[in-house]
């Protein structure tokens, strides 16, 4: 039982960071086809996509854009785009874009310690 319990656990986490991936990708792109998130992803096979995708219709984070030709396929196809009432980043912490591009760069210069710092911070204060 908890080798099965561990397994189901394992997938479920995996099937979380795919569905990230895709929403993250939309994200990036703005609108996609799924050939078009396949080919951004380096991915041959657009089943790995797909279920992801849908997945994350589902629920209502991804939502129909409109149909057009596919730039990869070339065939006329739906484009997918991220649904309007979902929050940039900026507006979850409630940070303007110059606040969050400033604090970007000072992470990137961070050394492990800050991180942790910054890490635990944000644990205790959410």
């Amino acid at each position: 039982m908890t080798t099965e319990t561990s397994d189901q656990s394992i997938a479920e986490k995996k099937k979380a960071t795919d569905q990230q991936i895709v929403y993250n990708t939309l994200l990036r792109l703005g609108e996609a086809t799924d050939q078009e998130i396949v080919s951004h992803l380096g991915y041959s096979d657009p089943n790995i996509v797909r279920p992801r995708r849908k997945e994350l219709c589902d629920i209502g984070d991804i939502v129909l854009s409109r149909h057009r030709v596919c730039r990869i396929t070339g065939k006329w196809v739906t484009a997918w785009k991220v649904a309007d009432n979902q929050k940039t980043m900026e507006e979850y912490v409630g940070l303007s874009h110059t606040q969050m591009i400033t604090i970007q760069r000072h992470l990137k210069k961070a050394n492990k310690y800050q991180l942790t710092v910054i890490h635990n911070w944000i644990k205790e204060n959410g």
